[in-house]
Formats: C-alpha cells, sequence, structure tokens
C-alpha cells in the first residue's frame, strides 16, 4: 500500500509538471497537493517520523496554497512552508547529533548558505513589497534548515541533497515571483522549479527516514 500511495504521487507530480504553466483551476490545484499529499499518507503508515510527516503536512497545505491566484493565497503559502521548515528543523535535531562543521563540506556549505541569504537583502528584499517581512522571515527558516541538514550527525547524503534541493527551487521561485515580472523566462523558471522541490521533499524524507 505504501508504494501505491508513492506511485500515484509521482503520477500526480508528472501530471503536475505537465499543467505547471496553466491558469489557477480546481484540477491543477489538486494534482499539485496530491503529488505530495499521497505519499504523506504512504509515509504515515510506515511510520516515518511524526515531525517529517508534520513538516510535510504543512508544505502539502502550502502546495494547496501557492496553487490560488492572489496575494492572500501567496501570504498563506508562505506561512505553511515556513512551519514546514521549522518541523524539518526539530526533525533534524531529533535524529541526530547538531556539530560544529570541521571538515570542508559543512563548511562551505554552511557559508554559501550565510553568503546567499545575506545577498537577499539586495536581490530580492527590496523588490517583496508588502511581503518583505514575511520573506525575510521564510529565507531564514529555509536556510536555517539548509545549515541544519549539513550540522547533522552522521551526515546525510540523502539529507544535504534534499535540502540544497529545497532551497534551489525556492532561490529560482523568488526570482521569479519579484523579480522577472512576465516575461518568457517565466517558462522555463516554472519548469525547474516544480521538479528541484520534489527532488528536495524526496530527499528530505528519505533522510529522515530508514536511509537516512
Amino acid at each position: 500500500m505504501v508504494n501505491a500511495f508513492l506511485i500515484a504521487g509521482g503520477g500526480a507530480a508528472l501530471a503536475y509538471w505537465a499543467v505547471v504553466r496553466w491558469p489557477p483551476s480546481l484540477g491543477r490545484s489538486a494534482l499539485k497537493t496530491a503529488a505530495l499529499g499521497l505519499p504523506l499518507l504512504g509515509l504515515a503508515q510506515a511510520g516515518w517520523p511524526l515531525l517529517a510527516l508534520l513538516g510535510l503536512a504543512a508544505c502539502v497545505l502550502g502546495d494547496l496554497a501557492l496553487s490560488r491566484p492572489g496575494e492572500r493565497a501567496l501570504k498563506a503559502g508562505i506561512g505553511a512552508f515556513a512551519l514546514g521548515h521549522i518541523a524539518y528543523v526539530a526533525a533534524m535535531v531529533q535524529a541526530g547529533d547538531l556539530v560544529l562543521p570541521t571538515t570542508a563540506l559543512p563548511l562551505v556549505g554552511c557559508a554559501a548558505l550565510v553568503v546567499l541569504g545575506l545577498s537577499t537583502r539586495r536581490w530580492l528584499l527590496p523588490y517583496a513589497g508588502a511581503l518583505r517581512p514575511a520573506v525575510a522571515i521564510y529565507v531564514a527558516l529555509i536556510l536555517l534548515m539548509g545549515i541544519t541538514a549539513f550540522l547533522r550527525q552522521p551526515i546525510s547524503p540523502w539529507l544535504i541533497t534534499g535540502a540544497l534541493s529545497f532551497v534551489a527551487s525556492d532561490l529560482i521561485l523568488a526570482i521569479e515571483l519579484f523579480r522577472l515580472g512576465e516575461n518568457r523566462w517565466r517558462a522555463l523558471t516554472a519548469r525547474l522549479v516544480w521538479p528541484l522541490y520534489i527532488a528536495g521533499q524526496a530527499g528530505i524524507m528519505a533522510g529522515l527516514g530508514p536511509l537516512g
């Protein structure tokens, strides 16, 4: 039954990718929500850690919100994903010890994420308008999630890859939402965001489960 949920979710994810540029609709929202909502049910049956499931559930709600039009839906989506990152950080802390970086991989990874966060003060936050406070908090939380993945011991390649894919997905999405406007590049960014996001969630779930 678990595999059935995962396969069905994968099918929904592929179907949503095919219509990612379509106007908002209930059908499109259903596909986006099912892409991770169905795997969430499967992982719950398989006994995944509660905090990991809570993080994924918050992200599923975020997906639903972001699939709808309007600034109110965008705010709800940002809030849901922020809660998801808090749950993921807690799940990572619960799953292993946090150790200050002393080797190249975590040192470089943490430093890069800190630099990325600081850089948003120039290229992102000034363009976020009324959403600037919410976006600033969200940036801090997702980067905290990425840094925590690097600090957790034992090191989990799944967790690090998943966290970085999630960060990359949201980086591109932020550029699309606040910098691109309506131009031809949005067709490309929309195609990139979704697979990176799904890969990110898959990596995080694998890293917080038996594979981690």
